[in-house]
């Protein structure tokens, strides 16, 4: 989750918001693993096949909503069940803020449902889309007052700042190279553009109607 952030029981060697696994305890592929994620006051334990592996403490937000997420291949999903566990009632910054009326326009996977101006100039895979720099990538939608939701990172070398295109008007983000940033462009035209950027990488794509 953007801006979330947690202190892991082993911190990654990379800096990353994650906790290194005591152990390999998932099976291989094609085979079904049983994972249990208990999150109480801020406290995160995820058990795989039986055991705990993971954790992370000093939560915020601490109280939220549940992802399932794949890493780049097929993940497949089934018998989830949900226990609310008793409120330790977390003040109100705290709490996570849903992304009302936001769904998703990326796949992950490909580029359904949008329109590159150059055959080879975006690429789709692992849930993030990557610019080559030749030509910018399209979404039209049916209605002309719209958000789009999304986060960005150009090159660590690269200036920190980036350009899309609303119903034929630039606009201008800014934000740190190297580094995920994120963005909400509104505009009153049923066009979003991505313009070009060698390097440019974009994921979680996020739309809604504002009217």
């Amino acid at each position: 989750i953007h801006g979330a952030t947690c202190e892991p029981d082993r911190p990654h060697p990379t800096g990353a918001r994650r906790c290194i696994p005591s152990e390999d305890r998932a099976k291989g592929a094609n085979e079904w693993n049983r994972y249990r994620v208990e999150a109480n006051d801020g406290v995160i334990k995820l058990a795989v096949n039986g055991k705990v592996v993971s954790g992370v403490s000093k939560c915020s937000p601490r109280k939220g909503y549940l992802a399932l997420e794949s890493e780049g291949s097929e993940c497949r999903f089934r018998n989830i069940k949900i226990k609310e566990l008793p409120s330790t009632n977390p003040k109100r910054e705290e709490v996570a803020e849903p992304h009302v009326g936001f769904r998703s326009i990326f796949s992950g996977l490909d580029l359904t449902g949008w329109k590159p101006e150059a055959a080879d100039g975006w690429e789709a895979s692992g849930g993030i889309l990557r610019s080559a720099g030749k030509g910018g990538l399209t979404r039209k939608f049916e209605d002309d007052s719209s958000e789009v939701l999304f986060d960005w990172k150009v090159p660590a070398k690269a200036e920190g700042a980036y350009k899309v295109t609303v119903g034929g008007k630039e606009v201008k983000l800014t934000g740190k190279p190297g580094a995920w940033n994120r963005a909400t462009v509104a505009g009153d035209k049923p066009e979003f553009t991505f313009t070009p950027a060698e390097g440019l990488e974009i994921r979680s794509v996020f739309h809604r109607h504002t009217k």
